[in-house]
């Protein structure tokens, strides 16, 4: 098997400062989130993902791979 280094990319949460990481091995074509962080708004209660949601549209423009959804 072919050895190349993963890629790592680091996604800042400017409102908790929290850094996920995303991780890829285009050799076994995997995908790693680490740490991926849900927005929360504290006067609201409310959850949402558009932060997590930025992250899994860059894992589609590296890993075009079809099992990714």
């Amino acid at each position: 098997m072919e050895k190349k280094d993963p890629i790592v990319n680091a996604f800042l949460h400017e409102s908790s400062s929290t850094i996920s990481y995303l991780v890829v091995d285009e050799v076994t074509k995997s995908v790693a989130l680490i740490d991926p962080v849900a927005d929360y708004d504290i006067s609201t209660g409310k959850m949402a993902h558009s932060f997590s949601d930025k992250i899994v549209n860059k894992i589609r423009s590296i890993c075009p791979y079809p099992y990714i959804s």
